[in-house]
């Protein structure tokens, strides 16, 4: 391997690693602000803008739940009969950290 792909995965390497880090940090202080922040009253900073937010959780009738299910069992036997095809997605780069 040449110097240059080794310096570009080594670079690569230590930004991920340092992405996980504070990944982790904000994850931590977003837990400390959220019960802080009122829904109703954004908080503007110089460079944005914070507010709460939800999602709406969808609960469906146990007859379109069951539908699901039954779907996503008719897919899976699909796959394993080889009557789906699979098609490869575009490639992407993946790093995993050694485990210590």
């Amino acid at each position: 391997m040449n110097p240059t792909t080794i310096a570009l995965l080594k670079e690569y390497e230590v930004l991920m690693l340092d992405k996980r880090e504070l990944e982790d940090k904000l994850e931590g202080i977003k837990l400390d602000l959220l019960p802080i922040i009122p829904r109703e009253h954004p908080i503007e900073t110089e460079g944005g803008i914070f507010t709460v937010e939800s999602r709406t959780k969808w609960v469906y009738t146990p007859a379109t739940a069951q539908a699901e299910k039954n779907l996503k069992l008719r897919k899976k036997e699909e796959e394993q009969t080889g009557v789906a095809t699979g098609e490869d997605g575009p490639a992407f780069l993946v790093y995993r950290e050694k485990k210590s």
